[in-house]
């Protein structure tokens, strides 16, 4: 982000809580940097999400906004200073393609996105619910494209909706699994995309494939209607859930290695033949020592596979290379207030004018 967008911003945060009266009310600290001075709430990024970032114009809008403004939420305050403002728009606007698809990834990665929103049925504009079977999902993809507009899910209960004093203790809790998790994902979106840095980033299971799926083909619904497309989208979707599989199959071969060799160490120690069933168990445990349940199927792909797969549908790449403009967007956000403060006023001084006259 260039310096005369981020002026062009602030002055349109200031002027945005001036106007809603939501000044920060704590007294000035000189000591604390200049971006401190300037903090949004939820409601005021929701806001400026969808006015200023390609992102913020589809169905999924609301439910993408919660999840990056709690990414970008360091101190879990339910507040983003200006800095992490400036950072969470332009990862969506201006960064480098790799950057965007690597925050959107991981934007669909618990806890970012919990196993209620997930599990909340998607439902298509005639109320009826849309299949979340990875089978089913893409074939409807290729039948209708209406049949994946689907209402933002709610967002899970977080730290930008609890009291104060919930949010000191669950900051306080800093070795808990989620707030580590959450600083890891962090870092991963903001560094540098080398090989290393995208070898740290977790793999992704078939659920939360499926919602990021869901939301690519979401983003693409507010451009003009291209059935070529929608057609690259489920192509490369579904070529995802093969590579998916491959690495499931690989997974499995591996466990099923290892389990056998684990039985024939038990049979031979118990002075049985390899192939001769045990009569207490008649399945070999798990090379972690767990009784035989049968095996997770273990589907997931890495950001890497997902960056190579997309990066070759050229109207995908495209899409998020394409350079949104800031201060465009900021200039039309501060006319339409403009007009409405206008408006309003132009209604007052029409109604004060019609009691005049009455009297």
């Amino acid at each position: 982000m260039t310096s005369v967008t981020s002026s062009d911003l602030l002055v349109l945060v200031r002027e945005e809580l001036l106007s809603q009266r939501r000044v920060n009310s704590e007294r000035y600290d000189p000591t604390q940097p200049p971006y401190e001075a300037y903090k949004v709430d939820y409601e005021l990024f929701q806001l400026l999400f969808v006015g200023l970032s390609p992102w913020g114009k589809g169905t999924q809008a609301d439910s993408l906004s919660a999840r990056l403004f709690r990414l970008m939420d360091r101190n879990c305050d339910g507040l983003l200073n200006f800095r992490e403002l400036a950072a969470a728009l332009g990862m969506t606007c201006t960064a480098d393609m790799t950057q965007r698809l690597k925050l959107l990834y991981t934007l669909h990665l618990p806890p970012l996105l919990s196993s209620a929103e997930i599990e909340s049925p998607t439902r298509s504009e005639n109320g009826t619910e849309v299949a979340t079977d990875a089978a089913d999902f893409f074939n409807s993809m290729e039948q209708s494209v209406s049949s994946l507009e689907s209402v933002a899910p709610p967002v899970e209960e977080n730290c930008l909706m609890r009291d104060p004093d919930e949010r000191l203790y669950a900051y306080s809790r800093e070795q808990s699994w989620e707030v580590r998790s959450m600083g890891s994902l962090r870092s991963m979106v903001e560094s540098r995309d080398s090989r290393l840095n995208l070898k740290s980033v977790p793999k992704m299971d078939q659920p939360h494939f499926i919602m990021l799926w869901k939301t690519i083909y979401d983003l693409f619904q507010a451009q003009p209607e291209d059935q070529e497309t929608f057609h690259a989208i489920a192509t490369l979707g579904t070529l995802l859930l093969q590579l998916g599989d491959v690495g499931k199959r690989l997974y499995l071969e591996r466990e099923e290695s290892a389990d056998s060799l684990l039985a024939a160490a038990a049979a031979h120690s118990a002075g049985l033949r390899p192939d001769t069933p045990s009569s207490t168990d008649q399945q070999s445990p798990d090379r972690n020592g767990n009784p035989g349940v049968g095996l997770d199927p273990h589907w997931s792909i890495t950001v890497e596979q997902f960056l190579a797969t997309v990066l070759t549908g050229h109207p995908i790449a495209e899409f998020f290379s394409h350079t949104t403009s800031l201060s465009e967007g900021i200039a039309r956000l501060r006319g339409r207030r403009f007009n409405r403060l206008n408006s309003l006023s132009d209604t007052a001084f029409t109604k004060m004018g019609n009691s005049n006259k009455g009297t």
